[in-house]
């Protein structure tokens, strides 16, 4: 049996023991919390630059947008590290005040937007080609991808192979 002495000795450790534990919990919190908000805090956020010409579709100026993606500042910074994402950005002609930027797709590095570009609208949607072909229906803001275009359109498998020849009809049928 243990003796008064060695009790005090047993509940001071467990009280000590629980006092570390808290303050080691509430030290590890305020960090987390902290580097959270450092990190928003020191990111580079930008509004993004065009890439190449902005058209006209149905009431709308469209414009293919990039934006270097957030990230935080280092001293010996390398710009293969940068990742851009894409969007587009669609002004109504008749009230400029309410555009809006609608997503496309992000990860790209900096050389694979180069040929990024705008290659038609066709009433509905605003087909764009970055890395691949992406359509961007104006109502809804959705993004179609290439394999919903072709499945829409099985008499123009021929022209899948060859983006030259896909933009031309794009291109002609919105005129």
């Amino acid at each position: 049996m243990a003796t008064k002495e060695e009790r005090r000795k047993a509940q001071k450790f467990v009280s000590k023991f629980i006092k570390t534990l808290v303050i080691l919990a509430l030290v590890f919190g305020i960090v987390v919390v902290a580097s959270k908000g450092l990190k928003k805090s020191l990111s580079v956020s930008t509004t993004g630059t065009s890439i190449g010409q902005s058209f006209r579709a149905g009431n709308n100026i469209v414009t293919l947008t990039r934006t270097l993606e957030a990230d935080v500042p280092t001293l010996h910074r390398n710009i293969e590290n940068n990742r851009y994402r894409i969007a587009l950005l669609v002004s109504p002609v008749d009230n400029p005040v309410h555009e809006r930027l609608i997503p496309i797709s992000d990860g790209y590095r900096s050389n694979d937007l180069r040929l990024a570009h705008i290659i038609g609208f066709d009433g509905t949607n605003v087909w764009c080609d970055a890395d691949q072909i992406e359509g961007v229906n104006l109502e809804t803001g959705n993004v179609v991808g290439a394999e919903e275009l072709q499945q829409a359109n099985p008499a123009m498998d021929q022209f899948w192979d060859d983006i030259r020849r896909l933009s031309l009809i794009i291109t002609t049928k919105s005129r």
